[in-house]
């Protein structure tokens, strides 16, 4: 009698050790299941805080991105492609000159083609891309039909290739009078400032060894604006420094 009843007494232990077993480990499937479920919210909530950052990079560079200095730099090789055509200037076989600008006129349609196709729509860039075009397209025949002096020509296009190559450079003061305002310079480019600073200085010891003036003249304004972009670069980024804290 005595052996059934410590038999029935291991019995229930073994039982009650079983339910104790089982509930701790639904106790542990359900606080792992929690977990897990935590971790996925948390995955999520991260997946869609970096959505939310990528689309706001995206909205800021698409925002950022302005057709207007393709535009004038474009506008200003074919002037300059159209300067030294023989048909204007007979004297001058300057082909480097010709094919540095075409290649120019190259990049800048691929630009814009890029600025068109992967920014938000712009239907100001793209009514001005085809303004300049048919300019240029009616410009080019003008001079070369109406005008019947190569001495005429060369100086109305000259005048013009001045004024796009002054247009060129203050294509890139909205940017730089928007990082004024914000007192942000990242809507200015140093590296991009500094490879036209050094432009200008090249293209004006050519017109001084070519003795172009209307060559000299573009370039001296475009020097003078890109070293005023230089200072205010340099104003905004003093302005925006953290300072310096003096130990006593």
């Amino acid at each position: 009698m005595s052996l059934k009843i410590i038999f029935s007494q291991i019995l229930e232990y073994l039982q009650e050790k079983a339910c104790e077993e089982k509930k701790h480990e639904e106790e542990k499937k359900h606080v792992e299941e929690k977990k897990h479920e935590e971790e996925k919210k948390h995955e999520e909530e991260k997946k869609h805080v970096e959505e939310k950052k990528h689309e706001e990079e995206k909205k800021h560079v698409e925002e950022n991105i302005c057709g207007l200095p393709y535009l004038a730099i474009l506008f200003n090789c074919m002037m300059w492609v159209i300067y030294r055509l023989p048909n204007v200037q007979p004297h001058c076989h300057c082909t480097g000159f010709l094919i540095i600008n075409i290649v120019g006129i190259c990049f800048q349609l691929l630009y814009l083609a890029i600025v068109l196709v992967f920014s938000r729509p712009n239907r100001v860039t793209l009514v001005l891309f085809m303004v300049v075009l048919v300019f240029a397209s009616v410009f080019s025949a003008s001079i070369l039909t109406g005008v019947h002096t190569p001495e005429i020509r060369s100086k109305i296009v000259g005048v013009m290739c001045v004024f796009s190559g002054v247009l060129m450079y203050a294509s890139t003061i909205p940017s730089v009078f928007k990082a004024w305002m914000k007192k942000n310079i990242n809507d200015v480019s140093l590296w991009l400032t500094l490879a036209g600073l050094a432009n200008t200085a090249v293209w004006l010891l050519y017109a001084i060894l070519q003795h172009d003036t209307f060559i000299l003249i573009q370039n001296i304004c475009g020097l003078l604006l890109c070293v005023v972009q230089l200072i205010i670069y340099g104003v905004i980024s003093k302005c925006i420094s953290p300072p310096t804290t003096s130990e006593a």
